[in-house]
């Protein structure tokens, strides 16, 4: 009889408590979760809202002045490292870069240093599609000092957009990261910028790029890497 009581007790407590139960949507055991359901679809309408807008403003802007993309970049930058919903900031770094003028390039380079993984990523993405030659100097500075592999493989990458001998420079940190998987996206960016095949041999890389800059590679040297990365 006791065992009996003990279970009707635990399917109330899974219908009514936890998530609100099975049937909280409609409302039929906990009012109340009635009013929280609609709390959180205007929270993700509100969000999905300034989305549409931030999109709509960057649309204008771009078919406008520079003095108007300007504007529209330093709305967007109030938002990135502001707002408290983190979808919000994301979106608008998306959004900034689509515009290259000055507030965009100085937000996306302070949000490079940001805590959260996320943001930093996003910002990569950001410089990727972005035409400026400020994005080599931020993307160094990520491949460089950043402690999170992700974001040194996503800067790694975003780099092979930008051809040219500072986007060498550039890569000449990743080559000699502790990270083997660094290394082989260094090569394949390697590849882009400098019009060059070596394939995945870090260490043809390594000279190519000494004798390139005029100086030996230089980076995160905590293992010796592989001469040469198999496919």
């Amino acid at each position: 009889m006791k065992r009996i009581r003990y279970l009707v007790l635990a399917l109330g407590l899974c219908l009514v408590g936890c998530a609100e139960g099975p049937l909280w949507r409609m409302g039929q055991l906990t009012p109340w979760a009635r009013e929280k359901w609609a709390a959180e679809e205007a929270i993700a309408n509100t969000t999905f809202k300034t989305k549409r807008e931030m999109t709509e403003m960057v649309d204008r802007a771009l078919r406008g002045s520079a003095n108007e993309r300007e504007q529209a970049a330093r709305e967007l930058s109030v938002k990135a490292t502001q707002s408290p919903v983190l979808l919000t900031r994301l979106q608008a770094i998306r959004m900034l870069g689509r515009l290259d003028c000055e507030t965009s390039c100085q937000t996306l380079a302070t949000l490079s240093r940001d805590p959260n993984t996320d943001i930093r990523l996003a910002v990569i993405q950001s410089w990727e599609k972005m035409p400026s030659a400020a994005a080599v100097p931020a993307l160094q500075e990520l491949i460089g000092n950043d402690t999170n592999v992700d974001v040194r493989l996503a800067a790694t990458r975003a780099l092979g957009q930008f051809p040219g001998e500072q986007s060498v420079r550039a890569l000449n940190v990743a080559l000699t990261d502790r990270d083997p998987a660094i290394q082989l996206r260094a090569t394949e960016s390697l590849e882009k910028v400098a019009g060059k095949s070596l394939g995945r041999n870090v260490k043809a890389w390594q000279e190519y790029v000494a004798q390139t800059i005029g100086e030996p590679t230089q980076g995160r040297t905590a293992q010796t890497p592989s001469p040469t990365i198999p496919r």
